[in-house]
């Protein structure tokens, strides 16, 4: 199944795939896994939502996506 993802806040070197990007999934997938096919499995400070929905880092492998699903991902702020 196929899912878009959107990085927001990323520099350019920190993104995995631009600004965004179209996985390729198994179906049943979850949040968690597609983080772990962007290599961002851990998701230190990240915020993401699914659709409009803000999914805690608690509740991603629960999540479940569906094809033409969107997930955003918001990089992790820094500094003070």
């Amino acid at each position: 199944m196929k899912v878009r993802v959107k990085f927001i806040g990323f520099a350019a070197g920190e993104r995995p795939e631009g600004e965004a990007t179209t996985l390729d999934l198994a179906e049943g997938a979850s949040l968690a896994d597609a983080l772990e096919a962007l290599g961002l499995a851990g998701g230190g400070g990240m915020m993401t939502l699914h659709g409009e929905a803000s999914v805690p880092a608690g509740k991603r492998a629960e999540t479940p996506l569906a094809e033409g699903d969107e997930v955003t991902v918001f990089a992790p702020l820094k500094g003070g």
